[in-house]
């Protein structure tokens, strides 16, 4: 994870030589995975860090947009957890096992930046969170409404992303994850003060967890969505799994979900 050759060096060298209130520093990382970056988001001197993924024919064009703009903001959102560094992921790296702590999913430890996390030269606001029901049955879909508004003074895209909790009522399973997304949309072109609607159908087998010798269950639960994010949602709202166990199969194509 550490910036490769002495560029950790020629970051240092560049805090120490620029006077911020003359230049505006501006912090690129072109990279496929994460780096160590805590020095330039500890800074004050540095006024934005902008993460490309490896470069491509249209990298420059596109860093040209989210730099200069075009009266419109459209950035993306991070695909992974981004660690603080290399130390807070757990045990061999070559294990492909997520419940030991990789991924949002399952690490406790708290991040540099969260899965999905990303800013724009726009605000938001969440509001009126609504479900078709607050118990369901096993095997029940659910439905959840809410408004999302530009509150900045930029036109903007906003990714949507809803994350679930489960809390089973009757039984423990150690493979049940923190949270996962269940749900996610780009939202294009908001104008300011534009209030959007948004309605998500979560599917039955989106709140199914693993059960050996089972395969995919729905059980007895608390369902917990939080929007936004699932460390610091906009909205977050309960739904209860009241009844018999449901068997949604041994396989589930997350593909799909």
């Amino acid at each position: 994870m550490n910036l490769p050759n002495n560029q950790l060096q020629l970051l240092q060298d560049l805090l120490n030589t620029i006077d911020p209130m003359q230049t505006k520093i501006l912090f690129l990382t072109i990279s496929g995975t994460p780096v160590d970056i805590q020095l330039a988001e500890q800074s004050n001197q540095i006024q934005a860090i902008i993460h490309l993924g490896f470069a491509a024919q249209e990298l420059g064009e596109a860093l040209k947009m989210a730099i200069i703009g075009d009266g419109a903001s459209k950035f993306g959102r991070l695909p992974y957890t981004w660690p603080k560094k290399l130390s807070d992921l757990p045990g061999d790296l070559t294990r492909y096992d997520m419940t030991s702590g990789f991924t949002y999913r399952y690490s406790n430890v708290e991040p540099l930046y969260s899965f999905g996390y990303g800013l724009s030269y726009s605000n938001f606001s969440y509001f009126d969170l609504r479900f078709n029901a607050t118990t369901i049955k096993p095997g029940d879909g659910l439905t959840i409404y809410f408004n999302v508004k530009n509150t900045g003074e930029r036109t903007s895209d906003e990714v949507v992303q809803i994350y679930l909790s489960i809390s089973l009522k009757n039984t423990s399973l150690a493979n049940v994850s923190r949270a996962q997304l269940v749900d996610f949309e780009r939202l294009s072109d908001i104008t300011p003060q534009q209030t959007v609607p948004y309605q998500a159908i979560i599917r039955p087998e989106q709140m199914a967890v693993y059960v050996d010798g089972k395969g995919f269950m729905i059980l007895p639960a608390t369902l917990r969505f939080q929007i936004g994010s699932f460390l610091q949602p906009y909205l977050s709202g309960n739904v209860t799994i009241d009844g018999t166990e449901y068997s949604v199969g041994q396989y589930i194509s997350y593909a799909s979900l």
